[in-house]
């Protein structure tokens, strides 16, 4: 640890004045070159200070220890600036600082601080239970009681952050943290970010479940309250846009590809208008919306042979149905309410079966030009698939699938008429009645 420098001192309008010249300072954190000024007298605008240091290249964060904490009122506005940024290098800094030496000369216009630095490889813990990004490169801002970080690059996951992101806190007295940025993202990193942040609660098993190819653009911007003054929950305003996209659930045989289209959300709300995919090689157009109770769904509608829709059931279905319909199909995300009393996540797939003709003797076959009911609804629960099908009011169908078998079951009843039913202990239960059965036609 060594410091240099040339001093002198006289008097000047009843004030002692100190003055630092070829200031050399040097210690384990970095060395600083660069000169000072200190007036010593009566009066509100003494000690003041004249300050102007330079250092060029220093550990970020060693360079934390000289940012004045003490000066902030908020105590989380404090400790978020001692945790923020992690790792990483600063150089090109510069220091100054003109004024009176007392807490008032900041909130008065009396002093001014200015600190900047380049930063490169830094890392920002911009918030407890989100993703940090990471190998940041960009610059650093302290003027008064504000900070700007400008994002040339960096990464999120293995996605790279598009240059001129920022970074704000446009107050300490009042601090609140405004995060702004985009990133070239790939959809498996879209998808763990939501799962790693309180975006995803509840949906930790479902998303487990997701695997996913394909580039997207994402935008993101998170306001944070850091002080008591501006309490209030962290809202989140983000967009992501999909272009020949893959999402699958491998093992209960789903995958949409070719995803294209764009989808808003908040902390609580997703929102999308005519996303494009296609399904079991068919295009569907697929609508999200956030209902009043927070639960989210997302609806697709398209044309499907039954026997492409229901491929595990082929073997059986294509000697009894033949012909296309159109399909409305919906997947439900229950609230995170809902989810943490262990709601699952469910899909319905229901069609009017509109030019399916059914190969069966009544009161099960139909033919192509006559409508019936039909609904499937799957639920995603994490030890076993859950099922209820309706058709017309004729056969209902509650059971539980092994997982990973297809629609193989592991425990269901099978009514024959309206009615409640539920599950047995094990195995297969048929019930309930048919007026009439023509036997010679089975």
């Amino acid at each position: 640890q060594e410091l240099q420098a040339q001093l002198k001192w006289f008097m000047e309008d009843d004030a002692l004045r100190l003055s630092l010249d070829e200031l050399r300072l040097s210690n384990d954190d970095a060395e600083i070159v660069g000169g000072a000024q200190l007036a010593l007298g009566e009066g509100e605008e003494y000690p003041s200070l004249n300050l102007e240091v330079l250092f060029p290249r220093a550990a970020l964060k060693k360079v934390r220890r000289y940012i004045p904490y003490h000066k902030f009122k908020s105590v989380q506005t404090r400790k978020w600036l001692q945790k923020a940024f992690g790792g990483g290098q600063a150089s090109n800094g510069r220091f100054s600082y003109q004024g009176p030496l007392n807490s008032k000369a900041f909130k008065e216009g009396k002093a001014e601080l200015l600190a900047s630095f380049d930063v490169e490889n830094a890392v920002l813990h911009y918030q407890k239970g989100w993703p940090s990004l990471r190998k940041l490169k960009g610059e650093i801002i302290f003027k008064n009681a504000s900070l700007h970080a400008r994002i040339d690059s960096g990464r999120i996951f293995n996605s790279s952050i598009r240059p001129g992101g920022q970074v704000d806190i446009k107050n300490f007295y009042r601090s609140r943290l405004d995060i702004n940025a985009a990133a070239k993202a790939t959809l498996p990193d879209v998808i763990r970010f939501v799962g790693e942040s309180p975006l995803g609660k509840g949906m930790e098993d479902f998303l487990a479940q997701v695997d996913s190819d394909g580039r997207t653009n994402l935008a993101l911007k998170l306001r944070i309250p850091l002080s008591d003054e501006l309490r209030g929950p962290l809202k989140v305003d983000g967009k992501l846009g999909m272009k020949n996209a893959r999402l699958s659930l491998p093992e209960h045989n789903v995958d949409f590809n070719k995803i294209s289209g764009g989808l808003s959300f908040t902390k609580d709300q997703y929102s999308a208008k005519g996303i494009k995919a296609v399904f079991r090689d068919q295009p569907v157009v697929a609508n999200i919306e956030t209902k009043k109770d927070g639960q989210i769904e997302v609806s697709m509608t398209g044309d499907f042979p039954i026997l492409d829709l229901l491929p595990e059931a082929r073997p059986i279905l294509e000697h009894l149905t033949s012909g296309t319909s159109r399909w409305l199909g919906t997947v439900g995300i229950p609230p995170p309410s809902a989810r943490d009393e262990g709601e699952s996540i469910w899909v319905n797939a229901s069609s009017l079966l509109e030019g399916v003709q059914v190969d069966l003797p009544a009161p099960l076959g139909k033919q192509a030009s006559r409508l019936r009911d039909y609904n499937l609804r799957y639920h995603f629960t994490p030890e076993l698939p859950g099922i209820e099908m309706t058709y017309g009011n004729s056969l209902y169908v509650l059971g539980e699938l092994e997982k990973g078998a297809g629609f193989t079951f592991r425990r269901a009843v099978i009514g024959l008429s309206e009615g409640g039913y539920q599950i047995p202990k094990n195995g297969i239960m048929i019930k309930g009645h048919w007026p009439s059965v023509q036997i010679d036609a089975w």
